[in-house]
């Protein structure tokens, strides 16, 4: 519900912003019409890199299986997501950006105690960096840029555990 998705990111927005600022701005799409053409506007990017010979994009190697599946009638992209929760902020600012994947994480935690499960929807945000026709579809604010997008809703599965954790990298200077 709106309710339910107004609580989430209250939670998440109390999440610490550089200086702070609190500069992470939010846009929830919740119309189901308006995910699926976002679905099929990432995989016209995609398709458009491909072709292009994708200079200075860091390909999927699985995009061609991908764009497969999308032909198919699968949706790969937003997975038919009942809620897309969208940050952005100013463009170019890197301080706003970390901000907004700071309270996406947080969205992100606080979610599972709701009974919400989340995913980044990380092939978006490459066609929200660097699509003009997605650009134009999100009508963000002037010079605002997309800086974090997850797919929201309710879990299909319960999982009892994350997935395993590879042991972290440290190096202690002491």
């Amino acid at each position: 519900s709106n309710d339910k998705l107004a609580k989430l990111i209250e939670t998440a927005r109390k999440a610490p912003t550089g200086r702070n600022a609190q500069d992470v701005n939010w846009m929830v799409i919740c119309n189901r019409d308006e995910v699926f053409k976002m679905s099929s506007m990432v995989i016209d990017y995609y398709r458009s890199v491909m072709e292009s010979g994708a200079s200075g994009v860091n390909l999927n190697p699985h995009l061609g299986k991908l764009i497969k599946e999308w032909e198919s009638g699968i949706d790969v992209i937003l997975h038919k997501t009942p809620a897309l929760i969208i940050t952005h902020a100013q463009k170019g600012n890197h301080l706003s950006f970390v901000n907004c994947i700071i309270a996406m994480s947080n969205l992100e935690l606080a979610a599972a105690g709701m009974g919400l499960g989340c995913c980044w929807a990380g092939f978006f945000m490459a066609a929200a960096a660097g699509y003009e026709p997605m650009k134009e579809f999100l009508s963000l604010p002037e010079g605002h840029e997309c800086c974090g997008a997850m797919m929201t809703g309710y879990p299909r599965f319960r999982y009892h555990r994350i997935p395993p954790r590879k042991q972290p990298v440290i190096t202690w200077r002491m």
